[in-house]
């Protein structure tokens, strides 16, 4: 898709512009026998980010985004504020439960709730403030890795200040809510008899440890998938020839041949061109090179064919010349090219498509079968059939998630283009270099070239997904922390209160294994509720995520399988330290203390 920019005159109506721009038009007015049509639309500049638009520039000043993604990411990151901030309400509370007997007291002697509401904020906000100081010290210490990780210089706007604004209002009084209720409603005589007998709170935090746990379950299935997914993608066979091919830039000639100023400059560029082509044939190093405008990528552009048994079908198109099958390693499968080695070969094209197009058009084989571009039909009272001369199975030209697509090429003896892109012996990338750059001092006095390994241009394709892999792994990691650090705070009040029954039980004859039983019961039916929960939304986020991929990787009992064991061994691991503690006391100093 092209992409020209415009400024228009201050009140202009975009959306009537573009109203226009929906209806078809002529490509070129001045030839009625040419039947193609265009339309157009207008994107304001500042929501290009998120339009998707599809064009062919590559170019460094178009940045692209992926409102989807960035969706998910704001739910996860939202999910994270969900559990830390029920996290701290749980260890408040814990920190509150102790001080029940404090605000008993105050009650009694005249504090009103207002002032009561107040001492909670206060302590909250300052909580809060150091939380905040603390994030953006993270922040600074961390912007270069994380700039380098998503090749993106990361600056600081107005909407940071508004955010660390509102998170040191809105933490502060989103934890300070609960505790107020909870202890306002408490009568003052009641909370100063409940200094020591707290416990039968614990139930209302167990449902809030419950929450984070589905919370942080749900992340670590999604990590373990999008990784899953990643190797999927990285050890799925894209039907190619990737390794040990450069993509270079060699031709240093202008693309406007305006710019040459007579017939011998014209041909001089030709000499230039064909006494490249003719180091390319001569290294012992090279096997097979093609000259083109881009390498193996995913192509945008395509035309609509007719078969001779009248269907039609779009396909997509390249043009090739022989050598770009040998290059790639494009396996045919039916029939087979020419050798066009005769000079009268040069003019002449040949079709081939892929598998994908070869049922596209209706065939089942390519003998006999033609296609023509409708385009052709519509102008021409005889349009000419294009004989289909082979067939090469399918392949994955882009993104591997987004599937095979129907392909024909129209192969011609001869290719041009700067882009030259070359298959060399394994190992011999450095001696290939080397003969390069003596190529290029040889025919333009230079040894510059931008280069790149075809392999490496493949990588990139997933790089978003290697992105998300890891985003997903990191805050699943950050989830298990948090998670853990309220699991631990709340055992640690909850065991402890219950020493004086732990004391009892071990005079009555409890064993050690049924102490462990006791107070590990309680949290590992927690972890099992959760895991029930959390199942079924992480499977719904994972379908929903892959719905228009046509690769995924298997959503298998597995998956969910590990993710809860890890989770559960941290977990238990979290709480021995505590059950082994609370297991060995010795009954009489607990009784003397109680």
């Amino acid at each position: 898709m092209p992409l020209d920019l415009y400024r228009f005159v201050p009140g202009a109506d975009m959306n009537k512009l573009n109203q226009v721009g929906k209806h078809p038009r002529s490509l070129n007015p001045h030839y009625p026998s040419d039947t193609r049509v265009y339309t157009f639309r207008f994107v304001p500049l500042k929501e290009c980010y998120f339009s998707k638009l599809e064009i062919r520039e590559q170019s460094p000043i178009y940045v692209w985004g992926d409102w989807g993604q960035l969706q998910i990411f704001m739910g996860i990151c939202a999910l994270l504020l969900v559990t830390g901030l029920l996290n701290f309400i749980n260890l408040y509370m814990i920190f509150m439960l102790k001080r029940t007997h404090e605000y008993g007291i105050r009650r009694v002697f005249g504090a009103g709730r207002g002032a009561v509401f107040a001492q909670i904020f206060a302590e909250n906000f300052l909580l809060s403030a150091l939380a905040v100081l603390l994030a953006w010290v993270c922040i600074e210490l961390t912007r270069v890795p994380v700039s380098r990780f998503f090749g993106f210089d990361f600056s600081y706007t107005a909407f940071d200040g508004y955010l660390s604004l509102v998170l040191l209002v809105f933490l502060p009084l989103m934890a300070s809510l609960y505790p107020y209720f909870r202890f306002t409603r408490i009568l003052p005589s009641v909370g100063i008899r409940l200094v020591s007998t707290a416990g039968q709170s614990v139930r209302a935090r167990m449902g809030l440890l419950l929450l984070q746990y589905v919370l942080t379950l749900i992340l670590v299935v999604l990590a373990f998938y999008f990784n899953r997914q990643l190797d999927t993608l990285l050890n799925t066979e894209p039907g190619y020839r990737t390794e040990n091919i450069l993509v270079a830039h060699l031709a240093h000639e202008s693309k406007d041949f305006s710019s040459y100023q007579n017939p011998e400059d014209i041909q001089a560029r030709v000499q230039r061109v064909k006494q490249l082509g003719a180091k390319m044939k001569a290294c012992p190093d090279i096997e097979y090179w093609v000259a083109d405008q881009s390498a193996l990528t995913s192509s945008d552009f395509g035309m609509k064919f007719i078969g001779n048994n009248g269907r039609t079908a779009f396909l997509y198109m390249w043009y090739a010349n022989p050598s770009f099958f040998r290059l790639y390693e494009l396996r045919f499968v039916e029939g087979t090219l020419p050798s066009m080695e005769e000079e009268e070969d040069w003019d002449r094209e040949y079709y081939v498509v892929n598998r994908a197009a070869l049922k596209e058009l209706g065939y089942d084989s390519c003998q006999g079968a033609t296609l023509m571009y409708e385009d052709d039909k519509m102008r021409a009272q005889n349009p000419e059939a294009h004989s289909i001369v082979a067939v090469i199975d399918d392949y994955y030209d882009g993104h591997i998630s987004a599937g095979v697509h129907p392909m024909v090429f129209v192969v011609r003896r001869g290719s041009s283009g700067d882009l030259y892109t070359l298959s060399f012996r394994p190992g011999r990338l450095a001696a290939v270099m080397d003969y390069l750059k003596k190529v290029e001092r040889e025919i333009y006095g230079t040894e510059e070239f931008e280069y790149t390994l075809f392999s490496d241009q493949v990588k990139q394709i997933y790089a978003a997904d290697r992105r998300m892999a890891m985003l997903y792994t990191s805050f699943a990691f950050i989830a298990i922390v948090v998670s853990c650090l309220g699991l631990f705070g709340i055992s640690l009040f909850d065991i402890r209160q219950r020493y004086r029954e732990i004391a009892i039980r071990k005079v009555n004859g409890a064993m050690l294994k049924d102490l462990y039983v006791l107070l590990l019961r309680r949290y590992v039916g927690m972890l099992l509720l959760a895991a029930v929960v959390a199942v079924p939304l992480a499977w719904l986020a994972i379908h929903y995520y892959t719905a228009d991929l046509v690769v995924k990787a298997p959503v298998t009992v597995g998956l969910f399988l590990t993710a809860f064991l890890i989770v559960a061994v941290i977990s238990v691991a979290t709480l021995l330290w505590q059950v082994n503690k609370a297991s060995r006391i010795n009954p009489s100093e607990v009784m003397k203390s109680e």
